[in-house]
């Protein structure tokens, strides 16, 4: 588990009428089996209906 304590803004067209979201604050990130990068657990967009999946990769 990876924990980033700070501000993710993404922008996505087609998402939240164009406007950027926002999540600040204590945010998870998970890795499971083989995969190569760290997913978002926090998948809901600002738009109340949109999955987002934001990712680090190592």
């Amino acid at each position: 588990m990876l924990k980033f304590n700070g501000t993710i803004i993404s922008k996505i067209n087609g998402n939240n009428g164009g406007q950027p979201c926002e999540l600040t604050g204590l945010n998870l990130f998970k890795s499971s089996g083989k995969r190569k990068y760290w997913r978002l657990q926090h998948m809901l967009n600002c738009d109340g209906q949109t999955t987002d999946y934001i990712d680090i990769y190592f």
